[in-house]
């Protein structure tokens, strides 16, 4: 049917065809994989910035968590008179405030929470803490307590300020 030639030419064009089939198939891998590459890091960026989205509101949650127990501390605290200090009403309290302040610090708690629930109450017991001149029994005065807690102090100055500068323009 076909002499030799012919076959050869034709097995010649057959190896060609295949070669060029085996080449756009080629091309058409290389480029689905690259597109998987980009499609794949689309997707990886995309699950890191929902997974750090779930973990800083579940933070935020477990830090927020701790306002309730924190209330009830700050509830709890009876007034202290500067003239008339009851020690263990001012040794409570300025435990309670270093709570606070260390809780805020540790980053254990939402501090924007705090100081907007307790910021008032914070400023107000610290003053009268630092009013009282002596504490019976400790031979101390107010403010050589409150400033065995750095923590205390820095907090309730942080506080302060930000009260103080709240309305500047």
């Amino acid at each position: 049917m076909f002499d030799t030639n012919t076959a050869t030419i034709l097995s010649a064009w057959g190896t060609v065809a295949s070669a060029v089939v085996a080449l756009i198939g080629l091309g058409i891998s290389l480029f689905i994989h690259q597109n998987q590459k980009e499609l794949a890091k689309q997707i990886n960026d995309s699950q890191i910035l929902l997974t750090t989205k779930i973990n800083d509101s579940q933070q935020l949650l477990a830090q927020r968590q701790l306002i309730v127990p924190l209330w009830g501390y700050i509830a709890d605290l009876n007034e202290i008179d500067p003239h008339q200090p009851v020690t263990p009403d001012v040794v409570k309290a300025v435990n309670t405030l270093e709570l606070v302040a260390l809780c805020c610090e540790g980053g254990m708690i939402d501090e924007r929470i705090i100081k907007r629930t307790f910021s008032d109450n914070y400023m107000s017991m610290y003053r009268s803490i630092e009013s009282c001149n002596s504490i019976p029994g400790l031979s101390k005065s107010g403010k050589q307590l409150l400033l065995e807690s750095k923590s205390t102090s820095l907090f309730y100055e942080k506080i302060k300020n930000e009260h103080l500068n709240s309305n500047v323009i």
